[in-house]
């Protein structure tokens, strides 16, 4: 496990840098214990490399660390966040029309490894199942990353769609 932990800090003290040994620590542990969630709930493919899962996983929760940093740097009255996260959630709820299209993007989302967006997929669908108005911020919070990872991921999940939808 030393060699695993050591491998991953170097990993992100060389790729995202800036980062004391405590902080490093901490998103090493995240990442550990996210991958072990993630293994216990199958969404590990042996065969496409859980070393590979658990790199991305690390390097995803060194980007929400610097990020959240960075976020508390900045003088919430400057930003009007809420304005588009409701527009991003107006935006990508309209996008997804039928359950068989959500279907379909799950499914295509699993065999193509991206667990992260079926992960942003599901805590959007749950929100809304619950009754709650979904949000960045919302699903954010439900998966515990950063705002800009689920803004990036909810990108991402309307480019597939598109794709899926031209054939």
């Amino acid at each position: 496990m030393e060699i695993v932990v050591s491998g991953l800090s170097r990993y992100l003290r060389v790729t995202i840098g800036g980062l004391n040994h405590d902080e490093l620590t901490e998103i090493v542990d995240t990442a550990l214990l996210g991958f072990l969630e993630a293994a216990r709930a199958g969404r590990v493919d042996e065969a496409r490399g859980p070393a590979g899962y658990l790199i991305q996983l690390a390097h995803w929760r060194g980007l929400d660390f610097v990020r959240a940093r960075a976020r508390h740097e900045v003088p919430t009255d400057e930003v009007d966040e809420e304005a588009s996260e409701v527009d991003l959630a107006a935006e990508t709820v309209e996008a997804l029309s039928s359950e068989s299209e959500i279907a379909a993007l799950i499914r295509h989302n699993r065999l193509a490894g991206r667990h992260d967006l079926n992960a942003v997929l599901r805590a959007w669908l749950n929100l809304e199942d619950r009754g709650q108005r979904p949000t960045v911020r919302a699903v954010a919070d439900s998966l515990g990353v950063a705002a800009s990872t689920v803004s990036a991921r909810l990108a991402e999940i309307r480019e597939v769609l598109a794709a899926l939808r031209a054939g």
